[in-house]
């Protein structure tokens, strides 16, 4: 199946379940400024002390029916293949997006492996086929993509800003296509041999 790759802003979000797979999610969650709450009868280490840093709420019970209300994404995310069938089914029925952590044929969308250079994201999904893979294909992408990349992109950033302040097109400024143009040359000298070759 495919799927649209899209950047979005997140904002409530539940995730049922409190393992190492939840507390995966929570940390995807919080990373990219959502708000996370968490219903499991259990919670691991990493969950309870992201609750003690007031990054996550924690209902410690059972799944309820109505936890899903007020929620626009869900995530299920427990060790019992019943429970997260049930809440992809009631969230098909509220019309909420829902992540199965278990099961992509009941995915509505995944979360890919990500690279990150300030401003600059580079998304890696399988459609839920192999996330090692995913994670593997992120690490050489991490691996060649320099940390400078981040100050390059922001400053990129200003100055299409501030073309567009004055009403003009960035693309019709030969000053921007340079440095837009440079962004490789970054790159490059990442991947450059001692020798220059």
């Amino acid at each position: 199946m495919a799927f649209l790759p899209v950047f979005m802003r997140m904002g409530n979000c539940l995730v049922v379940g409190g393992g190492i797979v939840a507390a995966r999610k929570v940390g995807d969650i919080v990373s990219s400024g959502g708000r996370a709450k968490v219903v499991a009868p259990a919670v691991c280490d990493e969950i309870r002390n992201r609750e003690k840093n007031g990054e996550v709420a924690i209902a410690q019970r059972a799944f309820e029916t109505h936890d899903i209300d007020g929620f626009d994404i869900v995530f299920a995310a427990t060790d019992d293949k019943r429970v997260d069938e049930r809440v992809a089914s009631l969230c098909r029925e509220k019309r909420v997006l829902v992540n199965v952590a278990s099961n992509p044929e009941l995915c509505d969308f995944f979360v890919p492996s990500c690279v990150r250079r300030g401003e600059l994201t580079v998304a890696i999904g399988t459609s839920g086929a192999s996330p090692a893979s995913s994670a593997k294909i992120r690490q050489f992408i991490e691996s060649i993509l320099p940390h400078s990349l981040a100050e390059k992109i922001s400053g990129i950033g200003l100055l299409r800003r501030k073309i567009l302040s004055c009403g003009k097109n960035p693309s019709d400024s030969e000053e921007y296509r340079r440095e837009v143009e440079s962004i490789l040359d970054v790159c490059f000298q990442k991947t450059k041999s001692p020798d220059g070759e």
